[in-house]
């Protein structure tokens, strides 16, 4: 039984999220990228979109389109994402799982040894660096102008120096939550013209653990929780934004988001962190980066059952000063395009783009006060365009009322 038990857990760990975390070893780094909800829309659309975001992701994307978001209420959301959803797939890792619930005395130590099989498929797939899944969930409004909400992400990443098994792979667990606050004014031009200015400032809480081995985790759990530090604390990242409308229904946007992104952080073995969560002290402080994003929109709404978007993104152009190279690969890492088709007055919507050089797609179901959005699309793990790509897929379900809940 013990062995059972041994084998669900390593599943977990690699199949569903946990906490969070990031490491001082530089292998890590890349973990402390600015973590933001997953708007299913957006990742339908090629993660296209700051200019035409609606409702409870202009907070996150866009603060200057609160001017326009009306009345939105959403009372949840949930959002969970798999990546390396292929990989997840041919490794049997999902079959293995689901088949343990219905173990009995005389199978159970078959499928917990096929489960551990699937598991280092699986871990094989993954390679150096990549992340593996993360759960959402939230509420928020905007109304007038003004718009609130709170969420949380739990995501894991893993990281795999070794021979690319279970044995050697290294989990990395991040917990990100917070409380949004913004608004949005417009300021109306003759001639159809205006403009929409908007800000939204972030109390976010942050935990990460150091690396978690699976072999730690599998030989010695209690050991493991009493030793792992985990370290923990705050900060209050602010977005600003200008989004200019045009007649005809185009629209442009410059996002400048995550100013101020320094997390002022404390430090407590995982099993006594659970307990003293907001004992903030200032043991490190961790940078977020900021973001600058431009956005371009066209968007046809005179008729209510067909309603086309066309979205052009040029995103993280600070990012630019990273890059190994500015050629055509640095540059397709930094564009989003994106097509959206509303149908019925958006109760039903199909979206398609293209990410960073990747195709994605995805739908959208809207049964007034439930709301089914979906996306299959691929990130860029690598340096480059086109060096390390990952499948996503995200499912968002939500209830809520008005455009964009």
């Amino acid at each position: 039984m013990r062995k059972l038990l041994i084998a669900i857990m390593a599943a977990l760990m690699l199949a569903l999220p946990l906490s969070a975390s990031i490491s001082s070893d530089p292998a890590f780094l890349r973990v402390r990228g600015l973590e933001m909800p997953v708007s299913a829309r957006m990742a339908g659309m090629g993660m296209a979109g700051i200019s035409s975001v609606k409702g409870y992701d202009a907070l996150n994307y866009n603060p200057a389109a609160l001017a326009d978001s009306g009345f939105t209420l959403t009372l949840p959301y949930v959002n969970v994402t798999l990546y390396n959803t292929a990989s997840m797939l041919t490794s049997g890792i999902i079959d293995a799982a689901l088949a343990l619930p219905g173990a009995t005395e005389e199978n159970q130590q078959e499928l917990a040894d096929a489960l551990m099989d699937s598991a280092d498929i699986f871990a094989q797939s993954l390679g150096t660096y990549n992340k593996v899944a993360n759960i959402e969930t939230g509420v928020g409004f905007t109304a007038g102008g003004f718009g609130f909400n709170f969420y949380i992400i739990d995501s894991v990443h893993s990281y795999n120096a070794g021979a690319g098994s279970l044995a050697s792979l290294s989990l990395i667990n991040r917990l990100n939550a917070a409380i949004s606050i913004g608004y949005g004014h417009r300021i109306s031009f003759p001639y159809g013209y205006s403009l929409d200015i908007g800000a939204a400032v972030r109390f976010s809480y942050l935990a990460f653990t150091e690396t978690i081995g699976a072999a730690s985790l599998m030989s010695d759990l209690n050991g493991m929780l009493n030793t792992t530090p985990m370290y923990y604390g705050w900060a209050v990242p602010i977005d600003i934004a200008v989004r200019g409308n045009f007649p005809l229904g185009f629209s442009t946007t410059v996002a400048l988001r995550n100013i101020n992104g320094f997390y002022y952080m404390n430090q407590a073995p995982i099993s006594s962190w659970a307990g003293d969560l907001f004992a903030f002290g200032n043991i490190e402080t961790v940078y977020t980066p900021m973001s600058l994003d431009v956005g371009v929109s066209w968007t046809y709404d005179d008729i209510w059952w067909f309603h086309p978007t066309i979205a052009l993104d040029f995103v993280d152009l600070i990012g630019f000063k990273d890059d190994p190279a500015f050629d055509f690969r640095t540059i397709a890492k930094h564009v989003n395009l994106g097509i959206e088709l509303g149908f019925l007055d958006d109760h039903l919507v199909i979206r398609g783009g293209l990410s960073q050089g990747y195709l994605s797609a995805g739908i959208g179901v809207d049964l007034w006060a439930l709301k089914i959005d979906a996306a299959y699309y691929w990130r860029e793990f690598g340096m480059v365009a086109g060096s390390k790509g990952v499948d996503a897929l995200t499912v968002r379900l939500t209830i809520g009322w008005g455009p964009g809940a």
